[in-house]
């Protein structure tokens, strides 16, 4: 599956940290905190009124890109667990047929709740790899709190590597602090 893919959603451009605990002031909202793994390379964007977009990948060249926005829920619009799993379901729908597992899954988060699903595309199956061409696109949805969402997308080519372990702890350790921005890579 291509990064272009309708749920990659993402592009970024200013590299900023690599694989230690990064903090980016989110205007108006607090300080989102990252923990990228060591020899990951993470990327940042602002998407101007709406939230902000990360991406990582392992600097070892492996298959593997984690693509992150961050985007506030309107009061009016608050989203339960319940509701978040059929949001994923939803917007993965056009893929599911297409692909080999179907399983939404739990991401255990200490303050809120999360689900990914691990799609892998049928006619890639026992091909070779292609750069830039991932074999897997795990999509998730996280709520940081009721009213911040997390739209993870998670593209590599063999979900049994490390890097596959990576993004997912990755996304469950990020955090929204809603105190005193940090003063810290500012938009």
């Amino acid at each position: 599956m291509s990064p272009r893919t309708p749920h990659a959603l993402l592009c970024f451009l200013v590299s900023l940290g690599i694989g230690q605990a990064v903090e980016f002031d989110w205007p108006d909202h607090g300080t989102l905190k990252l923990d990228p793994p060591p020899g990951w390379k993470l990327e940042r964007e602002g998407i101007e009124g709406v939230g902000c977009s990360f991406q990582a990948r392992p600097e070892s060249g492996a298959a593997a890109l984690l693509q992150v926005t961050v985007v506030e829920i309107p009061q009016d619009k608050a989203v339960d667990s319940a509701a978040l799993r059929d949001r994923l379901r939803d917007s993965v729908q056009p893929f599911i047929e297409q692909s080999l597992e179907k399983e939404f899954r739990a991401i255990a988060l200490p303050d809120g709740p999360g689900w990914y699903v691990q799609l892998s595309d049928a006619q890639l199956a026992g091909k070779p790899a292609v750069p830039g061409d991932y074999k897997v696109m795990r999509n998730a949805l996280v709520l940081l709190d009721p009213h911040t969402l997390l739209i993870g997308t998670m593209l590599l080519d063999d979900p049994q590597a490390p890097e596959a372990a990576a993004m997912l702890a990755m996304l469950s350790r990020i955090r929204l602090d809603h105190g005193a921005p940090s003063g810290r890579h500012k938009q």
